[in-house]
């Protein structure tokens, strides 16, 4: 996991990340240049408050979601979450406090072993398991630019769950996964792909991994 890095500050209002000499202090909140002399003292702390009080909406409203992310945030989850290419995003609060508070709610006593971060990758298809988290981090881009590499455990997860033909894909070579997403692509199987099979994505992987 990753804290805030070293000369940089955090706002408190919309979370940016700003040198530490491009933002000011108003009632020990330290707030960008954008957000700074933008409210009276109550107003911030109304701000503040309602940060408490976001929707999951909220947390990715400022995010340039791509387009092939698909919304698969369950009211049941403590996050709103994204999938794509067999990886789930998950969204933290966009404040710190709201972060901290989110830590201390589902469970934990104390702040002493919080680690900050903004964003979690894990496996779509491992859903609750916490050992497969993937990513941690507070970059965006970063997580755009993770979630593009297709890897085989993840393409192999997404292959049983999509040709639901209970194929133990897992249990296979590479290769044989490989030449089997070939042959399906092209049509050379007793298999077809339905309007919500991923297409794009196996030609992706073929195109840019699969071959290698």
């Amino acid at each position: 996991m990753r804290t805030i890095p070293s000369g940089k500050s955090e706002c408190a209002l919309c979370g940016k990340f700003e040198d530490e000499n491009n933002t000011q202090e108003q009632m020990g909140y330290e707030l960008c240049l954008q957000c700074d002399c933008k409210y009276t003292d109550e107003e911030l702390l109304d701000k503040l408050d309602y940060q408490n009080r976001l929707t999951w909406e909220d947390y990715y409203r400022y995010l340039d979601i791509p387009d092939e992310w698909e919304n698969v945030s369950y009211g049941n989850d403590e996050l709103p979450s994204f999938s794509h290419n067999g990886y789930q995003i998950w969204i933290n609060h966009p404040t710190l406090e709201g972060r901290q508070q989110g830590y201390l709610g589902i469970g934990f006593k104390d702040l002493s072993k919080f680690e900050d971060w903004k964003f979690a990758v894990t496996y779509e298809f491992d859903y609750g398991e916490v050992t497969n988290n993937l990513l941690y981090t507070m970059y965006f881009d970063e997580v755009v630019n993770f979630v593009k590499k297709i890897d085989m455990y993840a393409i192999k997860q997404l292959l049983e769950y999509h040709t639901n033909y209970h194929l133990k894909v897992k249990e296979w070579q590479d290769y044989e996964v490989r030449n089997f997403i070939k042959d399906l692509l092209n049509g050379k199987t007793e298999y077809y792909l339905d309007d919500k099979f991923p297409k794009q994505t196996f030609i992706n992987f073929i195109n840019n991994i699969g071959e290698k």
